[in-house]
């Protein structure tokens, strides 16, 4: 069984894959956006994490998008 940090990295890490690719209408259409989902995400999941974890949390989360977006330019 997966800890809440693991969930935590793998969600982050389908936000960046997913982004700028299409959203299922369901989703309520348009393009993914990896930057609008991590806030969405850090108001969903708030207070499990303490602020320094989210200092790492949005650490990994700015390294892994630089990177992503660093290979596609």
């Amino acid at each position: 069984m997966k800890d809440r940090i693991e969930i935590t990295y793998e969600a982050l890490d389908l936000m960046i894959e997913r982004h700028g690719k299409h959203r299922p209408d369901v989703f309520g259409g348009g393009v993914w956006d990896a930057e609008e989902e991590f806030e969405i995400y850090k108001k969903q999941v708030g207070e499990i994490y303490s602020p320094l974890q989210w200092i790492i949390i949005t650490s990994y989360f700015n390294s892994k998008f630089q990177k992503k977006a660093d290979e596609h330019s």
